[in-house]
């Protein structure tokens, strides 16, 4: 599949990260490619191949690891970075000194990166529907996180965020604090226009968030130490 572009404007004021976003739309749509290609005019073309692990997954499933993977090289081109060898691998890895994220939705992949030393985690999420939202309403809230809805947000779009944001702060955290933490350890504490404050297992943090007609895009950044 070919790429015509890669959009790279961040939706929020956040300086400390390169952004990389892929619309699926600007990719060409042929199911039995198993590898993503952006030209540049200026000869430095980006290629990922999938991983030989995921040869027998869905389409759905190997686009969304080729788009994410070609926005982290990307990102990390951006950066002057060129070690590209742990985003070929089936769980990305980034090279020393770079921490990132990867993200992807229906519509779209992201990544982030950064060299300033502070973690962060990225998420997309399509804009859930009244069915869905209450589904999943049980799972994603806290109980005093409802209060918390500004009155321009309907519910389903308040809860698109949350669930977003909550997302993006469970990337944010150290790989071996993962795997103990579910969405109701966080709770709201505010929620204004492009930040939502959170407190959760690391302390409080502000997660950056973006309503757009595809969904809602959040970006969490941290100091915990990597």
């Amino acid at each position: 599949m070919r790429i015509a572009s890669i959009r790279t404007g961040a939706p929020f004021p956040v300086a400390e990260i390169t952004w990389a976003e892929l619309i699926y739309d600007d990719l060409s749509d042929t199911d039995l490619d198993d590898h993503l290609l952006l030209q540049s005019r200026e000869g430095k073309d980006l290629r990922v191949d999938l991983s030989p692990g995921l040869k027998g997954a869905g389409r759905r499933r190997r686009r969304d690891w080729l788009a994410g993977r070609i926005c982290a090289m990307h990102a990390l081109n951006s950066l002057g970075v060129a070690d590209h060898s742990g985003l070929r691998e089936i769980h990305a890895r980034w090279p020393t000194g770079i921490l990132g994220s990867i993200s992807h939705d229906r519509h779209r992949a992201i990544a982030v990166a950064s060299d300033c030393g502070r973690r962060i985690g990225v998420d997309c999420e399509t804009s859930l529907n009244s069915a869905a939202a209450r589904l999943l309403a049980g799972q994603i809230l806290s109980p005093q996180d409802d209060a918390m809805r500004p009155a321009h947000l309907s519910w389903e779009s308040y809860l698109t965020l949350v669930f977003s944001a909550k997302e993006a702060a469970y990337k944010s955290l150290p790989a071996e604090w993962q795997g103990s933490t579910l969405m109701k350890d966080y709770r709201v504490l505010a929620c204004e226009d492009q930040r939502l404050r959170l407190s959760g297992p690391a302390g409080e943090r502000m997660v950056w968030w973006h309503h757009a007609p595809l969904g809602v895009k959040t970006l969490a950044i941290s100091d915990i130490p990597d």
